[in-house]
């Protein structure tokens, strides 16, 4: 009786200790998810201040806003960098756990990383393609909206130069596009489609017709 109980005793234990080293390593895994994501709130918002001092000096468009969206929009960069660099900590952390009990060799997981990648690239890389002309009529609008808009921001050249500043703006970035498609088109492979029906009149001999 007295062995049983002293068993008992030694599994309770142990079960203490490892539930006492599990939430040391959920506490150390929490403290870096904060860290990272302080870290990136801290740069992102940084970074968004210096750029809202900066416009906030040369653009008049910029310098006509009210003060507190301007607040709002270096807060909102802040708590965007917060929660990105948490959530990329957090699952780097999830990741970095799972390998210690995963039975997949590291070579394999690259060897997969690897093939995915490639996919991905491959997938996107048609998609844009395909859609080519879609994104060079956007890319060309939505070019010449806001350089018209900068140039209407400013007061020391005419009206007739703001449009030409903006015409050849988005006809460059439209050059530059075509260019883009040019080499997608260059690195994308042809995708041929093949009927069955013929290929199966050409493969099979022909049979005489009865009169």
């Amino acid at each position: 009786m007295s062995s049983a109980m002293a068993s008992d005793d030694v599994v309770f234990s142990e079960n203490m200790e490892a539930h006492r080293l599990r939430q040391l390593e959920k506490e150390k895994i929490h403290g870096y998810v904060l860290q990272e994501g302080v870290t990136m709130g801290t740069i992102v918002g940084s970074t968004f201040l210096g750029a809202s001092l900066l416009a906030q000096k040369f653009l008049p468009a910029y310098r006509s806003l009210t003060f507190p969206f301007k607040v709002f929009i270096v807060s909102s960069a802040v708590m965007g960098g917060f929660f990105t660099g948490t959530d990329r900590a957090a699952m780097k952390a999830d990741r970095a756990f799972a390998m210690r009990f995963s039975v997949t060799h590291e070579d394999e997981l690259s060897l997969i990383k690897e093939s995915r990648e490639a996919r991905n690239w491959e997938s996107l890389r048609r998609t844009l393609y395909k859609n080519r002309f879609e994104i060079l009529a956007a890319s060309y609008f939505g070019i010449l909206g806001t350089t018209l808009a900068y140039n209407f921001a400013r007061k020391d050249i005419f009206t007739s130069q703001k449009f030409i500043n903006a015409r050849m703006t988005a006809q460059v970035a439209a050059i530059a596009g075509v260019g883009a498609v040019a080499v997608l088109a260059s690195s994308t492979p042809r995708e041929t489609v093949v009927d069955p029906y013929y290929e199966r009149v050409l493969r099979e001999p022909s049979t005489p017709t009865s009169k």
